[in-house]
């Protein structure tokens, strides 16, 4: 007999288990108090990863039918007859009057008003679905595309009719009018993620901007222009906090001067801002942004004086994540936004190559160590020249997580670099990536530092990433011997030139072999 908990105790449990399918449907067939506690939980977001090989499936229950299906989330047939059946009577005779048949199965109520539940929205997964799931005799019809728009319609009214609480909404083309939609001003009044497309119609976003005043997480892709729309839904936000834009490869730099003017209308409550490897936006709105706690931006030795100059005068007190981009990175701008941080950086990232010629990789250790005592994860690049600046930082800064070493040598046959992380104490240390280059014939220093950390009893275990191969027999053996000792948790073998920060999830394909 299944324990008798308090409604809201039991749907707090349940919201542990949110991302678990495979749990949240055991506890579904328990009994039907339990049914009707998940079934919300499981609806809040239907669309999402519908194509991950099946994993995952969806709860429907029809009246009329003696069993509990379920929609194996790769046959996006059954979600979609799902959604029909949750249309009104008024959208399946629309459907029907233009030649889609609807089974009599489709005609019936369901059990649960499904779409009350969803709370995210993306018009690419609705196509998806749409695609996927029609039955595919339609396709040589002429009226084929029509039907399909008719289909989409109505799903849509469907959402924004039924759900009152829609929070994210992904809109990535503007084949409908959503903003003209029965329901809509009630369903994303309290809006508070939106992820657009800067090639979607101005009117569309000037609609939302009449009824959206709450997004506090805004993303635009393909921002290789000014767009009226998203610059007069920006302003219209009460305590925008988070903002990222990616620039389309090849687009030109900071091309969106009046986009850069409507984020300062944001200035008072911008807590996040991501411009990506190539600013769309002119660098010198980023002094005004005092209260940023994460940036992202390129910064690279092209940037010109006066943009140089705007941005030496930064003070950003809050800053704790700073990611950049340059070939090499400008090192007085960066030195100065760090020292400008007031001590509560914790955060920094060198992404992209570091180019031939470089006299001094590892100019910025120096201005870590005296700035920075609580920093916690750090990329950089070194070579055998910084080797007493690195060792002064890590003593330093004892609390950090995750170190990347980058090599700005292809090759070096010292073996400081290991002693030098045998030495320090580095209590914290949960993840160690390296460069391969950093591995060519230190096979015996590199056991030595795994040894001394074996015989430490105060040390926890670390997780190692190598960029690039592993090709030795002997470190494939160490590796192998001391992860059974438990000094290493895990071993990967990085793609030749990934990049990515060390406490980042990475995606399976970066991952060449694990240990």
């Amino acid at each position: 007999m299944a324990p008798q908990f308090p409604p809201d105790v039991l749907f707090v449990i349940f919201e542990h288990f949110k991302d678990e399918y495979s749990a949240l449907f055991n506890f579904l067939q328990v009994n039907k108090f339990w049914c009707e506690t998940v079934v919300p939980i499981l609806w809040r977001n239907p669309l999402k990863n519908q194509y991950e090989n099946g994993k995952n499936q969806i709860p429907i229950m029809v009246k009329g039918s003696h069993s509990l299906m379920f929609c194996v989330r790769k046959e996006s047939i059954c979600l979609l007859r799902t959604l029909l059946t949750c249309l009104p009577n008024e959208s399946k005779n629309l459907l029907s009057q233009n030649g889609y048949e609807l089974s009599n199965e489709i005609l019936r109520q369901p059990i649960f008003n499904y779409a009350s539940y969803c709370r995210c929205i993306c018009t690419s997964d609705v196509s998806m679905l749409i695609w996927s799931g029609i039955n595919k005799r339609y396709i040589s019809h002429p009226s084929f595309n029509f039907r399909v728009f008719l289909i989409t319609q109505e799903i849509y009214k469907l959402f924004f009719e039924k759900s009152t609480r829609i929070r994210q909404l992904e809109l990535m083309s503007g084949e409908h009018s959503l903003q003209y939609f029965p329901g809509v001003t009630n369903s994303l009044t309290f809006l508070t993620m939106f992820k657009c497309s800067s090639y979607i119609s101005p009117t569309i976003f000037y609609g939302l901007a009449q009824i959206c005043r709450n997004i506090e997480d805004l993303t635009v892709e393909f921002c290789d222009r000014d767009h009226d729309g998203v610059n007069s839904l920006i302003r219209v936000q009460k305590e925008m906090k988070y903002f990222e834009c990616k620039l389309i490869n090849g687009g030109e730099e900071q091309c969106c001067q009046l986009l850069g003017n409507a984020l300062k209308s944001q200035a008072h409550s911008l807590l996040k801002l991501d411009l990506g490897k190539q600013s769309c936006i002119p660098l010198t709105v980023i002094p005004d942004f005092t209260y940023l706690c994460y940036l992202r931006f390129g910064l690279s030795s092209e940037i010109s004086e006066e943009t140089a100059e705007y941005l030496k005068k930064a003070k950003l007190p809050n800053l704790v994540t700073l990611i950049v981009d340059g070939d090499p990175v400008r090192s007085d701008i960066l030195e100065s936004l760090i020292i400008g941080t007031n001590g509560n950086f914790q955060k920094l990232h060198m992404s992209g190559w570091c180019p031939d010629g470089i006299d001094d990789p590892g100019y910025i250790l120096p201005v870590l160590s005296g700035y920075c005592p609580k920093l916690k994860i750090l990329t950089i690049w070194i070579d055998e020249d910084d080797y007493e600046e690195l060792e002064v930082l890590l003593n330093i800064c004892q609390e950090l997580e995750c170190i990347y070493l980058r090599c700005a040598n292809m090759y070096t046959d010292e073996p400081e670099l290991f002693n030098i992380l045998r030495r320090v104490e580095m209590p914290n240390l949960s993840k160690l990536k390296l460069e391969d280059c950093w591995l060519v014939d230190q096979a015996y220093a590199f056991e030595e530092f795994l040894r001394f950390r074996k015989n430490r009893e105060d040390v926890k275990p670390i997780s190692l990433e190598v960029v690039g191969y592993i090709n030795s027999e002997m470190y494939l053996d160490i590796l192998s011997l001391y992860r059974w000792y438990g000094v290493l948790k895990e071993t990967k073998v990085l793609v030749y030139g990934e990049d990515s920060a060390p406490d980042d999830i990475l995606p399976p394909w970066k991952v060449a072999a694990k240990f």
